[in-house]
């Protein structure tokens, strides 16, 4: 499976996974391209922060979470 192999990566995938969350939202089926491209950079960027920032909550999921917070309710 693919990872992230450094900061630059996760960097640039974190500005991705944001511009992906302006455009995806509660009306976006999961069969949509960017829906599939956000749901996959989000799996990415957790697994490099639960290896490289262990502690507690991952910023991405808390990121993810307050999104879908906004979105569907």
């Amino acid at each position: 499976m693919a990872q992230i192999k450094n900061e630059t990566q996760y960097g640039v995938i974190i500005k991705r996974i944001e511009t992906l969350m302006d455009i995806v939202n509660e009306d976006t089926p999961p069969e949509n391209s960017e829906f599939i491209e956000l749901d996959f950079l989000v799996d990415l960027a957790e697994e490099y922060e639960i290896e490289h920032y262990p502690i507690g909550k991952s910023i991405l999921s808390e990121e993810v979470e307050e999104h879908s917070n906004l979105v569907f309710a």
